[in-house]
């Protein structure tokens, strides 16, 4: 899941935006984990790879209807918590997970609102790399179903990011927890990857403030 998401990232980034829809189409097999990138692509009117991914989902849901009849799908998604044995609400990452351990279940569906419209309102006004990392995040923080191991997704955006500053100790910090995320047992919470995003946009934000600022 890694891998393809990187791949649609770098293609969105060299030119390749089509054959980038096509990527992210592909990694619908875990659609809980990337339902905000489709939309921040819109947002963006990103419309060639918007088109790539609108073609792959349409084909990938046909051959899943001839493999198995809609019901079954259906029927998995409504039982996804007695199937995933061990996987409990209070061991997610996400904002579902914060919600259960604090035991305020209404906590995800406010939580969830308000992650999806400041994600989408942030994406849209950055650069394609740090728009597309946002938006990981926030499917990340939104997912109804997510466990600790998809939390090595967070290395990509921690790696895009990583880029974006010419702080040299930010840089080792960020390379440490890409590291930490890449080893068994894999845990890291999203909460902590968005205060990660809101410190390095805020941090861009002052650098470019400052040359932009007239020479005295």
């Amino acid at each position: 899941m890694l891998l393809i998401l990187c791949g649609a990232l770098y293609c969105l980034t060299t030119g390749h935006a089509g054959f980038g829809g096509v990527l992210l189409g592909v990694s619908l097999y875990k659609f809980n984990l990337v339902l905000l990138l489709p939309a921040y692509l819109i947002l963006t009117r990103q419309w060639r790879a918007v088109t790539g991914f609108a073609v792959t989902a349409f084909l990938l849901a046909s051959l899943s209807g001839f493999l198995a009849p809609a019901r079954d799908y259906l029927y998995l998604l409504a039982h996804v918590p007695e199937i995933a044995v061990g996987f409990l609400p209070e061991n997610m990452i996400g904002m579902r997970g914060l919600a259960a351990t604090l035991g305020m279940p209404w906590l995800y569906v406010f939580g969830v609102a308000g992650v999806v419209l400041l994600t989408l309102t942030t994406a849209a006004k950055t650069d394609v790399s740090t728009g597309f990392s946002i938006a990981l995040a926030g499917s990340m923080l939104c997912a109804y179903h997510i466990n600790g191991y998809d939390g090595t997704l967070a290395a990509l955006p921690i790696v895009a990011l990583m880029t974006k500053t010419d702080d040299a100790a930010v840089r080792v910090l960020l390379a440490a927890g890409v590291f930490w995320i890449s080893r068994p047992p894999i845990w890291l919470s999203p909460l902590i990857l968005i205060a990660i995003f809101a410190g390095l946009i805020a941090l861009r934000k002052t650098v470019s403030k400052v040359r932009l600022e007239p020479q005295r």
